[in-house]
């Protein structure tokens, strides 16, 4: 009786110690084009996502398993961010430009920062994610460059979820992005 009760305690032990294992967190930003922000003049673009980030590491959740509470990016970050931007500069009337087709303009995002950071203080754990992002657009000899961040803070009462950090970090990706499809200066580059 005795080794069954303990083999099924660290059975338990196991199961939870997996649960706190390292977190991947699929970046998929909901991203959304205003009526007001239809292109006057359609191009067609070239559009590329880099990770100009040294890892794919953002920080750590916390908790009594700090060795094992790293929060990294998926490693389709690219593809998703790509996916979706494109489909948002579709519905504002560009035209995304497939891979070695001629294009009007060449817009190229690149990812600077993805921040994760966890605080607790008293009863609550603060969850802040910080993202910054610059979008570089060359037309011919000119070219026009915007930085766009995004700061994200949330209350838990308890160590949040990989789907509650998934969200909160998808929340800052899509602020910025979205600032970046708001810019009027940048789209006036394109249309001009």
């Amino acid at each position: 009786m005795k080794i069954t009760y303990t083999l099924l305690i660290m059975f338990i032990l196991a199961i939870a110690g997996c649960a706190l294992s390292p977190q991947i967190i699929v970046i998929n930003p909901e991203l959304f084009v205003e009526k007001s922000s239809v292109a006057t003049k359609p191009a067609i673009l070239r559009l590329d996502v880099v990770d100009g980030r040294s890892s794919e590491f953002i920080g750590k959740r916390g908790g009594i398993y700090e060795g094992t509470s790293d929060i990294s990016t998926d490693a389709n970050m690219k593809a998703s961010i790509e996916r979706n931007l494109a489909s948002a500069l579709n519905s504002q009337g560009y035209m995304v430009a497939r891979k070695n087709e001629t294009s009007d303009a060449a817009l190229t995002v690149r990812i600077n920062k993805i921040e994760y950071t966890i605080n607790k203080a008293k009863v609550l754990y603060t969850v802040e994610t910080k993202v910054e992002i610059q979008a570089v657009c060359r037309k011919g000899s000119r070219e026009f460059t915007g930085g766009y961040s995004a700061i994200r803070k949330k209350d838990f009462v308890k160590v949040p979820s990989m789907g509650q950090n998934e969200t909160i970090v998808n929340e800052a990706m899509g602020v910025a992005l979205q600032a970046m499809l708001n810019d009027k200066d940048l789209f006036s580059f394109i249309d001009g």
